[in-house]
């Protein structure tokens, strides 16, 4: 009964310093948003390493972001390269953006 009265201890002090720091640490950890869009235009410079993408005919449209090399690329679950992004320029779908920075981080098509 002791060794359940500990564990049980243990687990609540261990949710409550994790809520603290997170609460402390909260303006670290970026927000993300998406948006479902009609169409989704980019426009990726390869010799600057940047690009933005604008999205149109959606809730928070139009939308422009910018985004770099990092940004993560789907069509139909599987990854698309940076070089083939112009591709799918134009076509509807999702994209994923830190609201606070306003950088895109993931298109999915």
């Amino acid at each position: 009964m002791l060794i359940k009265t500990l564990t049980k201890f243990v687990l609540i002090l261990t949710l409550c310093i994790s809520a603290q720091a997170m609460a402390a640490f909260g303006d670290i950890v970026s927000q993300t948003e998406a948006v479902e869009a009609d169409r989704i235009e980019v426009n990726w410079n390869k010799k600057q390493g940047t690009g933005f993408v604008s999205a149109t005919g959606c809730t928070r449209c139009p939308l422009q972001l910018n985004f770099n090399e990092q940004i993560e690329i789907l069509r139909n679950d599987k990854p698309v390269q940076l070089k083939n992004i112009k591709t799918y320029s134009g076509k509807p779908g999702t994209v994923v953006y830190d609201e606070k920075t306003k950088q895109a981080v993931k298109i999915i098509w």
